[in-house]
């Protein structure tokens, strides 16, 4: 199949934007699984002191709303 120059580079552009997005997830996926790894024992705290489980969710959410808005 033979592609024009216009195709191929729509297509290699198409690719190599779909592979960062891949990329960014995984590294946003990491640092929010490293950064509620480092809150476990704060989350436990807080879940035996009674907060619900939407508010836990909503502080880990929070953080990471933080983290995508900063980069």
């Amino acid at each position: 199949m033979i592609f024009s120059r216009n195709g191929l580079v729509a297509t290699l552009s198409g690719f190599f934007g779909v592979l960062a997005l891949l990329l960014a997830s995984v590294g946003l996926y990491g640092v929010i699984a490293y950064a509620v790894t480092r809150r476990t024992r704060e989350i436990g705290v807080r879940m035996a002191l009674g907060a619900q489980r939407g508010q836990v969710v909503g502080i880990v959410l929070r953080d990471a709303l933080t983290m995508v808005l900063t980069g």
